[in-house]
């Protein structure tokens, strides 16, 4: 693997259907409801606590990697487990900050490996995360949530002269007296027409390197397909609602994911030929032959 390498940080789910509140038939007399979403309800007492919702009422456990990308095969190097307030929580429910499972998987990923730069989602669109990326030395990359109509009227704003992009160079950010320039891209977004998708970085650049920066950040899709993989042949099936059980597991499939991807960089090393882009060695395999390993002839 060559250094420095490309990391991508993103947050993964594990889905947990049960429901978080009380049947009609098991609400007390003195039970507190809450209100959700306009109707009454009464959180169960013993909901697992490391279950985080969203939005949509969809339930999960939730898991942060730090995973190497670019060129060669996408290792995940660190795991960070993750909690998230939950409508049922009320007040008394706690998240984990961004920042402090950011700086873990970043100390964790040091120890193995030198981090040239950084790449991770809008849901990481946060001043603290860019100031706590920025101490660990490392240059990334990170969307704004909200696309901008246009950048014009913006002043100190640099404009290629043939393409449609734009930078907003130095611009200071500060968190906690700290402070370090950002760069703001403007790019015609490939979601929605007529929009463009705004990047930011610590890097200084200018327009014509931002083309070729921005289209760095295809690499992060890997990560996608990466939880796929993961989840479909490698995460063990459980029932468990503790959540220590279910970060053993998803450890675990994530180090056979690993073993998967690593024989496969082997095998290419190994021969001659060209064995194309698709992985020779299919993930479904590697399950077997492991599977063989720990229990021969069973």
């Amino acid at each position: 693997m060559r250094q420095p390498v490309i990391a991508a940080i993103d947050v993964t789910h594990w889905e947990f259907y049960p429901s978080p509140y009380k049947d009609d038939e098991d609400i007390e007399w003195d039970d507190e409801p809450i209100i959700v979403n306009g109707d009454e309800k009464v959180p169960k007492d013993d909901f697992p606590e490391m279950v985080s919702g969203d939005p949509d009422h969809r339930r999960s456990y939730k898991f942060a990697t730090l995973t190497i990308v670019g060129e060669d095969t996408p290792i995940v190097l660190a795991i960070e487990p993750v909690r998230e307030t939950s409508a049922w929580e009320a007040d008394a429910g706690e998240s984990t900050p961004k920042t402090a499972f950011v700086n873990r998987l970043m100390e964790q990923a040091e120890q193995h490996v030198d981090i040239h730069k950084v790449f991770a989602d809008r849901e990481f669109d946060a001043h603290g995360v860019r100031d706590e990326l920025d101490r660990h030395g490392v240059t990334y990359l990170i969307p704004k949530k909200k696309y901008a109509a246009d950048w014009r009227g913006i002043e100190q704003i640099d404009e290629h002269s043939a393409v449609d992009v734009a930078v907003e160079r130095e611009v200071p950010l500060w968190v906690d007296g700290r402070k370090h320039k950002v760069s703001i891209i403007y790019v015609p977004s490939t979601e929605e027409e007529g929009q463009y998708a705004v990047f930011t970085t610590n890097r200084d650049l200018s327009p014509d390197e931002a083309i070729g920066f921005t289209s760095q950040y295809r690499q992060r899709w890997v990560i996608e397909n990466e939880y796929k993989t993961i989840k479909k042949y490698f995460l063990p099936t459980t029932a468990s609602t503790d959540y220590r059980v279910r970060l053993l597991y998803f450890v675990l499939g994530v180090v056979m994911y690993n073993v998967w991807r690593l024989t496969n960089l082997l095998l290419r090393e190994a021969v001659d030929v060209d064995l194309g882009d698709t992985p020779p060695l299919r993930a479904g395999e590697v399950v077997e032959l492991i599977g063989f390993c720990l229990a021969p002839g069973g």
